[in-house]
């Protein structure tokens, strides 16, 4: 079960995101849209300080490309092991494991 949104805080991460060149809100966002190649609002838009590290991550690309996937994920008992959608927690995995 999910929301629409995942509101994460990315704090812990600060000295991996640091070494990318992210130090506030504002740059996260930028970095994680450009890594992830969907819109990641940093935190500064919902009323965080901009030094917080957190963004708000939609679920919705989780779930498949097409209307047909996005259903066939939320009927499924268990959407994990859709290929699809193994496919996208995986690169969104990825993004955050590289940040360790």
């Amino acid at each position: 079960r999910a929301g629409r949104h995942l509101y994460a805080d990315l704090g812990p991460l600060r000295a991996g995101l640091a070494a990318r060149g992210v130090g506030d809100s504002m740059e996260l966002e930028e970095y994680l849209t450009d890594r992830l190649g969907t819109p990641v609002p940093g935190g500064h838009r919902f009323g965080d300080e901009l030094g917080a590290l957190r963004v708000r991550l939609a679920t919705a690309p989780l779930l498949g490309a097409t209307a047909e996937q996005r259903a066939a994920s939320l009927a499924a008992p268990e959407p994990v092991e859709l290929p699809y959608v193994a496919a996208a927690l995986s690169d969104l995995g990825a993004a955050f494991a590289e940040l360790r």
